[in-house]
Protein backbone atom coordinates (compact mmCIF):
# COMPACT_ATOMS: atom_id res chain seq x y z
CA UNK A 1 0.00 0.00 0.00
CA UNK A 2 2.84 2.59 0.66
CA UNK A 3 4.39 1.57 -2.35
CA UNK A 4 1.18 3.83 -3.92
CA UNK A 5 1.80 6.87 -2.19
CA UNK A 6 3.93 9.33 -2.91
CA UNK A 7 5.72 9.79 0.45
CA UNK A 8 7.04 13.33 -0.49
CA UNK A 9 3.62 14.69 -0.40
CA UNK A 10 2.43 12.74 2.71
CA UNK A 11 1.88 15.36 5.48
CA UNK A 12 -0.48 13.50 7.88
CA UNK A 13 -0.54 9.69 8.93
CA UNK A 14 -3.36 8.03 10.36
CA UNK A 15 -4.17 4.44 11.26
CA UNK A 16 -7.65 3.69 13.73
CA UNK A 17 -7.76 -0.13 13.39
CA UNK A 18 -10.57 -0.04 16.17
CA UNK A 19 -13.25 -1.10 14.09
CA UNK A 20 -10.97 -4.93 13.62
CA UNK A 21 -10.50 -5.44 17.33
CA UNK A 22 -7.46 -2.77 17.29
CA UNK A 23 -5.16 -5.33 16.06
CA UNK A 24 -1.93 -4.69 13.46
CA UNK A 25 0.85 -6.24 12.36
CA UNK A 26 3.81 -4.82 14.27
CA UNK A 27 6.18 -5.36 11.70
CA UNK A 28 3.96 -3.90 8.80
CA UNK A 29 3.29 -0.96 10.78
CA UNK A 30 6.18 -0.29 12.14
CA UNK A 31 7.94 -0.60 8.21
CA UNK A 32 5.29 2.11 7.37
CA UNK A 33 6.42 4.32 10.29
CA UNK A 34 10.13 3.82 9.17
CA UNK A 35 9.09 5.26 5.80
CA UNK A 36 7.11 8.36 6.84
CA UNK A 37 9.75 9.20 9.28
CA UNK A 38 12.21 9.70 6.28
CA UNK A 39 9.58 12.28 4.22
CA UNK A 40 8.89 14.97 5.98
CA UNK A 41 5.72 13.76 8.11
CA UNK A 42 4.26 16.44 10.04
CA UNK A 43 1.43 14.74 11.79
CA UNK A 44 0.73 11.08 13.01
CA UNK A 45 -2.56 9.74 14.61
CA UNK A 46 -1.89 6.36 15.56
CA UNK A 47 -5.29 4.21 17.25
CA UNK A 48 -4.35 0.32 17.39
CA UNK A 49 -2.63 -2.04 18.97
CA UNK A 50 1.05 -2.35 18.83
CA UNK A 51 3.45 -3.87 21.84
CA UNK A 52 6.33 -1.34 20.04
CA UNK A 53 6.98 1.88 18.56
CA UNK A 54 9.90 2.50 15.94
CA UNK A 55 13.10 4.44 18.04
CA UNK A 56 12.50 6.94 14.97
CA UNK A 57 9.32 8.20 16.26
CA UNK A 58 11.07 10.21 18.87
CA UNK A 59 13.42 11.78 16.55
CA UNK A 60 11.67 12.89 13.68
CA UNK A 61 12.93 16.80 13.03
CA UNK A 62 9.05 17.45 10.93
CA UNK A 63 6.68 16.16 13.22
CA UNK A 64 4.06 18.53 14.93
CA UNK A 65 1.28 16.50 16.01
CA UNK A 66 2.04 13.05 17.58
CA UNK A 67 -1.27 11.42 18.96
CA UNK A 68 -0.54 7.74 20.06
CA UNK A 69 -3.50 5.46 21.18
CA UNK A 70 -2.02 2.28 21.14
CA UNK A 71 -1.33 0.08 24.11
CA UNK A 72 2.50 -0.23 23.43
CA UNK A 73 5.16 -0.51 26.27
CA UNK A 74 7.17 2.70 25.71
CA UNK A 75 10.93 1.75 26.21
CA UNK A 76 13.40 4.04 27.70
CA UNK A 77 14.80 6.57 25.11
CA UNK A 78 18.26 7.24 24.53
CA UNK A 79 17.17 10.36 22.28
CA UNK A 80 14.37 12.41 22.13
CA UNK A 81 14.60 15.14 19.34
CA UNK A 82 11.31 16.81 18.36
CA UNK A 83 11.97 19.98 17.50
CA UNK A 84 8.97 20.85 15.75
CA UNK A 85 6.50 19.18 18.01
CA UNK A 86 3.31 21.39 19.32
CA UNK A 87 1.26 18.67 20.30
CA UNK A 88 1.70 15.03 22.08
CA UNK A 89 -1.35 12.99 23.50
CA UNK A 90 -0.18 9.91 24.50
CA UNK A 91 -3.52 7.13 25.23
CA UNK A 92 -2.99 3.59 26.61
CA UNK A 93 0.66 3.90 26.69
CA UNK A 94 2.89 1.56 29.38
CA UNK A 95 5.92 3.27 30.95
CA UNK A 96 8.60 1.71 33.19
CA UNK A 97 11.14 4.53 33.23
CA UNK A 98 10.39 7.36 36.10
CA UNK A 99 12.46 9.74 33.80
CA UNK A 100 10.61 8.77 30.67
CA UNK A 101 8.09 11.40 30.67
CA UNK A 102 10.58 14.58 31.55
CA UNK A 103 12.94 13.11 29.07
CA UNK A 104 10.35 13.22 26.45
CA UNK A 105 9.23 16.78 27.31
CA UNK A 106 13.10 17.90 27.28
CA UNK A 107 12.83 16.98 23.45
CA UNK A 108 10.14 18.81 22.73
CA UNK A 109 11.12 22.45 23.41
CA UNK A 110 7.51 24.00 21.40
CA UNK A 111 5.58 21.81 23.23
CA UNK A 112 1.85 23.45 23.87
CA UNK A 113 -0.62 20.80 24.04
CA UNK A 114 0.54 18.07 26.12
CA UNK A 115 -2.41 15.29 26.95
CA UNK A 116 -1.85 11.92 29.28
CA UNK A 117 -4.93 8.93 28.93
CA UNK A 118 -5.16 6.15 30.68
CA UNK A 119 -1.20 6.28 30.93
CA UNK A 120 0.03 3.33 33.21
CA UNK A 121 3.69 4.13 34.71
CA UNK A 122 4.74 1.13 36.14
CA UNK A 123 7.75 2.43 38.60
CA UNK A 124 8.32 4.05 41.87
CA UNK A 125 8.69 7.52 42.05
CA UNK A 126 7.50 10.67 40.97
CA UNK A 127 6.38 12.07 37.25
CA UNK A 128 8.20 15.46 36.40
CA UNK A 129 6.89 18.03 33.77
CA UNK A 130 8.75 20.45 33.02
CA UNK A 131 8.27 21.91 29.40
CA UNK A 132 8.10 26.00 29.85
CA UNK A 133 6.03 25.99 26.13
CA UNK A 134 2.83 24.15 27.67
CA UNK A 135 -0.53 25.88 27.59
CA UNK A 136 -2.57 23.18 27.82
CA UNK A 137 -1.92 19.84 29.88
CA UNK A 138 -4.52 16.67 30.46
CA UNK A 139 -3.45 14.03 32.87
CA UNK A 140 -5.01 10.71 33.70
CA UNK A 141 -2.67 8.42 34.79
CA UNK A 142 -3.27 4.98 36.26
CA UNK A 143 -0.68 4.93 39.27
CA UNK A 144 -1.22 3.33 42.75
CA UNK A 145 1.18 5.75 44.28
CA UNK A 146 1.96 8.82 42.22
CA UNK A 147 3.72 12.40 43.09
CA UNK A 148 3.46 14.83 40.32
CA UNK A 149 6.13 17.88 40.04
CA UNK A 150 5.02 20.23 37.97
CA UNK A 151 8.43 22.16 38.24
CA UNK A 152 9.04 24.80 35.87
CA UNK A 153 5.28 24.71 35.18
CA UNK A 154 3.86 26.08 38.28
CA UNK A 155 4.39 29.58 37.76
CA UNK A 156 3.13 29.39 34.17
CA UNK A 157 -0.45 27.17 35.17
CA UNK A 158 -1.09 29.81 37.55
CA UNK A 159 -1.30 32.52 34.80
CA UNK A 160 -1.77 30.92 30.97
CA UNK A 161 -1.94 27.18 31.15
CA UNK A 162 -5.07 25.24 30.86
CA UNK A 163 -5.48 22.03 33.10
CA UNK A 164 -7.94 20.23 31.82
CA UNK A 165 -7.76 17.06 34.43
CA UNK A 166 -5.43 15.94 36.41
CA UNK A 167 -6.37 12.12 37.55
CA UNK A 168 -4.52 9.52 39.06
CA UNK A 169 -5.61 6.16 40.57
Amino acid sequence: MMDCIKLSNLMRFRINSTGNGGQCFDGQVESWLVAILSHGIQEIDLCFDIRKLPDTIFTCKTLCVLKLNTNAILEPLDTVCLPCLRILHLKKVVVFDEGYTNKLLLGCPFLHDFRVDSYALNVPGQLSISAPSLTNLKLNITRVSLTISLGLLLPLLLHCCSISTIVTT
